[in-house]
């Protein structure tokens, strides 16, 4: 899956960005149980007063969320709940989500929806040629 990298002024990478056609918020909540270092995890109830916040959880003992801006972004945004807590090294979660593959049927349809489809339909014509 593709990641966005979110860097700070020194360079170091303290948040990032994934596709949110290609998956959805409980296998995101798995992927990053996975991560050493991930605990507390709690995902936003169906109808929870914060609907941009989808999940919270605990890494390496700072509180970080995985936030989708204005509830309809085409992308979700992992990192610190607050901007001014120290940036600490989010590798790790974001290897977990870049080593992802949604189901063939799921990265068909996410680049049918997100128009993806005409850069694969031109990557595959000039490589037959």
């Amino acid at each position: 899956m593709n990641t966005y990298p979110l860097r700070d002024q020194a360079g170091q990478m303290f948040a990032f960005e994934i596709e949110s056609v290609y998956i959805g918020i409980k296998k995101v909540a798995m992927l990053l149980c996975s991560v050493p270092g991930v605990t507390d995890l709690r995902v936003r109830k169906l109808f929870g007063s914060d609907r941009d916040i989808h999940i919270e959880f605990t890494y390496l003992g700072k509180s970080f969320i995985v936030w989708e801006p204005y509830a309809d972004s085409s992308r979700y945004w992992i990192g610190p709940r607050e901007e001014s807590q120290e940036h600490i090294d989010v590798n790790a979660l974001e290897t977990a989500l870049h080593q992802y593959r949604p189901l063939f049927v799921t990265k068909v349809l996410g680049d049918l929806v997100s128009f993806k489809f005409l850069s694969s339909i031109k990557r595959w014509f000039n490589t037959t040629r």
